[in-house]
């Protein structure tokens, strides 16, 4: 599991946000934890999965870029509308994709 550099937080968890980061590296389950993360098919952008199917590693795909978290679904989706504004404000499109891969390789 990778993590995004300028990775998108929920307001719930900006204050946790390493110690919950360091779990997920360590495999470790996070209750009340959703992850947003990069498609391995490059025709969709991102999906959202709760952290408990880290329980079932061979459903998981690999690896993942994990480009948000967030305590609820609702605020998973929040950062993904998040993540669209910024996209269309630099580049004018909704290309979330071609937005995170672009911006992980700037740093």
């Amino acid at each position: 599991m990778k993590f995004y550099k300028n990775i998108y937080v929920g307001d719930s968890l900006k204050t946790r946000k390493e110690k919950v980061i360091d779990k997920l590296k360590n495999g470790e389950v996070q209750f009340s934890c959703y992850l947003i993360v990069l498609c391995d098919n490059p025709v969709e952008q991102l999906e959202c999965y709760d952290s408990i199917l880290l329980l079932q590693k061979k459903w998981m795909p690999e690896p993942l870029l994990v480009v948000g978290i967030a305590s609820s679904y609702v605020e998973a989706l929040e950062l993904i509308k998040r993540i669209a504004e910024d996209t269309y404000l630099r580049y004018g499109e909704a290309n979330l994709r071609k937005y995170i891969l672009e911006t992980q390789q700037e740093f």
